[in-house]
């Protein structure tokens, strides 16, 4: 049995949260339990990779890749900075290994992988993130920016507020609620 919103929101209220903003949501019922400065813009915080992950996940409930394919890094991807897993270029992993390098250590070079073994290239992957971020909500307000230039943010860094990125977080929530069985 569960708590009800009303105990929960409550609950919520007394929260001492260290950070410029956060939102908290029920996901079962979409009420927000929590709110602190959710409407200043920031710099996202990981939007990319979880829309990555979010593409990565549709493709494999479409049958257009497996859990089991091989996913061969180009020179793009491991020449990719920041958080990343060290992929040589013509190194290959599968789309599941490639995934939790994706979701535990925010891996910028298998991100550009995935990217390009389901798009064909980045740039096309990046269209294919902004059409299914529009799909979802996510209106940033900046319509002459193209919202995720590269895997790695482009200077300057983009900012969205949190509800913006509440727009994937029912995405977020089936794509877990998909992969449970497969990481338990």
């Amino acid at each position: 049995m569960g708590i009800d919103a009303p105990t929960l929101q409550a609950q919520a209220a007394n929260l001492e949260v260290e950070a410029k903003s956060a939102l908290l949501m029920d996901v079962a019922t979409g009420t927000i339990l929590f709110e602190q400065n959710s409407h200043e813009a920031l710099a996202p915080a990981s939007v990319t990779k979880v829309m990555t992950m979010l593409l990565v996940m549709e493709a494999i409930d479409s049958g257009k890749i497996t859990w089991e394919d091989t996913v061969t890094a180009s020179e793009a991807a491991a020449s990719k900075g920041g958080s990343q897993v060290y992929l040589k270029v013509g190194e290959t992993m599968s789309v599941s290994d490639m995934v939790k390098s994706i979701a535990v250590s925010s891996a910028n070079d298998c991100a550009c992988a995935m990217a390009e073994h389901i798009a064909g290239s980045e740039e096309a992957f990046v269209e294919q993130m902004n059409a299914r971020a529009e799909e979802l909500g996510m209106h940033i307000p900046y319509a002459d920016q193209v919202r995720y230039v590269h895997i790695e943010l482009p200077e300057p860094v983009q900012t969205v507020t949190e509800e913006v990125e509440m727009g994937i977080a029912d995405a977020i929530a089936a794509m877990v609620r998909d992969m449970e069985a497969y990481f338990s």
